[in-house]
C-alpha cells in the first residue's frame, strides 16, 4: 500500500498475505506451491508474530528470538508458546491461522548471504508509521545467526538505511562498555531495503544498571564535534527543517521562541543513539548491549539519550501518562544532563530542544495517523514544552 496520508499503513504488510507476498513471493512460472508453512499470531488479519511451523527447534528458537517482553507475564507467555513449538504443535495452530510461502524467497536469499541454510521468523509488532518486519535468521536446528530488518514503507526505508550506516560507523570504534551488533550485510531484496546484523546475547542479559548505562551513553557521545551555540548545532537545524516540512506550526513557533530565548546558549555536542530505552538496552558481563540504531544522529546536544531513556521508562510506568512522564523528565533535566557536561543553567534549554526533536520526529513520521498514542504531541508534549519554555531564562 502506498500513497495515502503520511504515516498511514504504507508498509504492505498489514496482513499475513501481504507479508508473504513481500518476503516469499511465488517463484516465476509456479503457482506458489511448495515453500514453508508459517504460523501467524494472533491471526492472519492482524499478524504480529509469524514463525515457521517446522522444524520444531527452529520454530521454538524463532519465538524466543522475537518475543522480547521481559515482564514475568510476557516471559511466561513466550516460554509457553516456545514449548508448543518445540513439541511440534505449531502445525496445528497453522491450520486455522497460517499461510504457505512460495518457494525460496527471503530464506533462500539469506542462506546465500550467510553461506548456510537458514529459516526466518518475523516480528511485526503493532501498527506504527515506522513499523518494519524484523526477521530472526536461524538455522533449522535453531541456532541464531542474526537479525534482518526490512524497510517496506515510506518511513521504514530510510530508517533501515540509517541503521546500516550507524553500524558501519560504530564498527570503527572500540568502546569499553558499549556493545552494539555487527553489520553483516546491507542491500536490497526485491527492491526493498534490508540490513542484516549479528545477534546479541540478550537471552542471558538483564536490565542494565544505571552506572553502566550512563557510561555506555557517554561512549555513544564520544567523538563529539565540540561545543557550539544551541541554534548552531546540526541537530537543531534538522529539527527546524523537519518541523517546516511537516507543517507543525505550534511546534515551529515553540522552536522560534526557544531560539530567541536561549539560542546562544553554548552546549557540548555529540552523537546520540536516538532511541535509548530500557527495551533497546541490556547488561551482560559488565557491558551494555544496545540495538535499534536506526535513529542515531550526530551533532546533537550531549545528554539527549539520558533524557530519552528517562522519558521512555517513565511513560511505561504503571499509572503514569506520557505527559506526566515528560513533566518529570524535564524537571530532572539538570541532574540527568550534568554527567554529559551540560551546565545547570543550560539544562532547561537542552530539555526543550530534546522535546522539539522528539515532537518533530513523531509529526514527520505521522505517528498519530498510524494510531500510535505518542504521536498525539498536542496532548502531552506541547503543554510540557510550553511550560518549560516559560522557565528558560533569556
Amino acid at each position: 500500500m502506498s500513497g495515502g496520508a503520511p504515516g498511514a499503513a504504507d508498509d504492505g504488510v498489514s496482513t499475513a498475505e501481504g507479508l508473504v507476498d513481500l518476503l516469499w513471493p511465488p517463484e516465476e512460472g509456479s503457482p506458489g506451491g511448495g515453500g514453508r508453512v508459517l504460523a501467524v499470531l494472533p491471526s492472519r488479519a492482524r499478524p504480529r508474530l509469524v514463525v515457521p511451523a517446522a522444524p520444531p527447534r527452529a520454530a521454538a528458537a524463532a519465538v524466543r528470538a522475537l518475543v522480547a517482553d521481559r515482564s514475568w507475564r510476557g516471559r511466561g507467555r513466550r516460554e509457553a508458546l516456545a514449548a508448543v513449538a518445540a513439541a511440534g504443535g505449531l502445525p496445528l495452530l497453522a491450520r486455522r491461522s497460517g499461510v504457505r510461502t512460495g518457494g525460496g524467497g527471503v530464506d533462500a536469499w539469506l542462506s546465500d548471504l550467510v553461506g548456510r541454510e537458514v529459516v526466518c521468523g518475523v516480528l511485526l509488532g503493532p501498527p506504527r508509521a515506522n513499523r518494519k518486519p524484523v526477521l530472526a535468521v536461524l538455522t533449522p536446528d535453531g541456532e541464531r545467526v542474526g537479525y534482518a530488518k526490512v524497510g517496506a514503507g515510506r518511513v521504514a526505508r530510510p530508517l533501515v538505511r540509517a541503521e546500516a550506516s550507524a553500524l558501519e560507523a560504530l564498527a570503527q570504534r572500540r568502546p569499553r562498555v558499549l556493545l552494539p551488533p555487527r553489520l553483516l550485510h546491507r542491500g536490497t531484496f526485491r527492491g526493498t531495503e534490508v540490513v542484516v546484523q549479528s545477534p546479541l546475547a540478550t537471552a542471558r542479559a538483564r536490565p542494565a544498571r544505571p552506572h553502566l548505562l550512563l557510561e555506555a551513553a557517554r561512549e555513544v557521545v564520544a567523538g563529539a564535534p565540540g561545543r557550539a551555540a544551541l541554534r548552531e548545532s546540526p541537530a537543531w537545524t534538522r529539527t527546524r527543517a523537519r518541523l517546516a516540512a511537516a507543517g507543525a506550526p505550534d511546534l515551529a513557533a515553540a522552536a522560534e521562541e526557544l531560539a530567541a530565548r536561549a539560542g546562544d546558549v553554548v552546549v557540548p555536542l555529540g552523537a546520540w543513539h536516538g532511541d535509548w530505552t530500557p527495551w533497546n538496552t541490556a547488561e551482560l558481563d559488565g557491558r551494555v548491549l544496545a540495538w535499534d540504531w536506526e535513529r542515531r544522529d550526530v551533532g546533537a546536544p550531549a545528554g539527549f539519550d539520558a533524557l530519552h531513556h528517562d522519558l521512555a521508562a517513565g511513560a511505561r510506568a504503571r499509572g503514569r501518562t506520557h505527559r506526566e512522564a515528560a513533566e518529570a523528565t524535564t524537571a530532572a533535566a539538570a541532574r540527568l544532563l550534568a554527567p554529559f557536561g551540560v551546565e545547570a543553567a543550560a539544562a532547561p534549554a537542552v530539555a526543550c530542544a530534546y522535546l522539539l526533536e522528539v515532537g518533530s520526529r513523531y509529526v514527520a513520521d505521522g505517528q498519530a495517523v498510524a494510531g500510535h498514542r505518542s504521536g498525539l504531541v498536542s496532548q502531552w508534549l506541547l503543554p510540557v514544552l510550553r511550560r518549560r519554555l516559560a522557565e528558560v531564562a533569556p
